[in-house]
Parts: structure tokens; C-alpha cells; sequence
């Protein structure tokens, strides 16, 4: 008998969320010049940044695109020069 409330508050909201309208198509997105292009060199991204041993407390990680990219080359050149403890 508990559980009756809960059903009937289930029972009776739903036909509301049916009768929601979509929204008109002019207003469904915004124009396309209002959005940022994806390539913008002065757009900014999050990343999550892990580290060794744990998946846990991963900070998040904002530069713009322009510098993840110089971090990324710069990680690159370094793992290309990096000859795994083998030089003398």
C-alpha cells in the first residue's frame, strides 16, 4: 500500500510530459555563425589527464586548441628521441 501514491503521481504526470510541444524549427538550433568552428585555434578543450596507477581524482586539464597542439607535437618529439635508456 505504500506504493500506491507513488504509482498514482507515476500515472498521472505522464500524460503532461506527453503533451510538451517540440520547438518550432527556426528555434531548434542556433544559426551556424553564432556556433564556434571546431578547428578554431582559440577554442578552449578539457581534457582529463590520468595518472600512472590510479583511474581515480583524474584532473581536468583546459588549454586552447593552438596549445594542445604544441603539446601534443612536443610529446611526440620527445617520444621519438627517447631511445629507452639504451644510449651510453
Amino acid at each position: 500500500m505504500r506504493f500506491v501514491p507513488l504509482f498514482a503521481l507515476l500515472a498521472l504526470s505522464t500524460p503532461v510530459l506527453a503533451q510538451q510541444a517540440a520547438p518550432a524549427p527556426d528555434q531548434a538550433a542556433p544559426a551556424k555563425d553564432g556556433k564556434k568552428d571546431k578547428n578554431d585555434p582559440n577554442r578552449q578543450v578539457c581534457r582529463r589527464e590520468g595518472s600512472t596507477g590510479s583511474r581515480l581524482n583524474t584532473p581536468k586539464v583546459c588549454h586552447t586548441l593552438a596549445e594542445w597542439k604544441t603539446i601534443d607535437s612536443n610529446t611526440a618529439a620527445v617520444s621519438r628521441n627517447n631511445d629507452g635508456g639504451r644510449s651510453q
